[in-house]
């Protein structure tokens, strides 16, 4: 969950991050947007790109 300090580019680059690492699903909540980004692993391989 985004915090007052965090910066959205900051958190994606960390999903990003955890995904290359194994997970196979994060949610990035960003609170002061109003706006939920969901990334797989399966999303990343199929993309072949890392965007949101």
């Amino acid at each position: 969950m985004r915090s007052a300090s965090d910066t959205l580019t900051g958190l994606q680059s960390k999903l990003e991050e955890y995904i290359a690492n194994g997970a196979l699903l994060g949610w990035l909540i960003d609170r002061k947007n109003r706006t939920v980004y969901i990334s797989t692993y399966i999303s990343t391989v199929l993309n072949g790109n890392r965007k949101f």
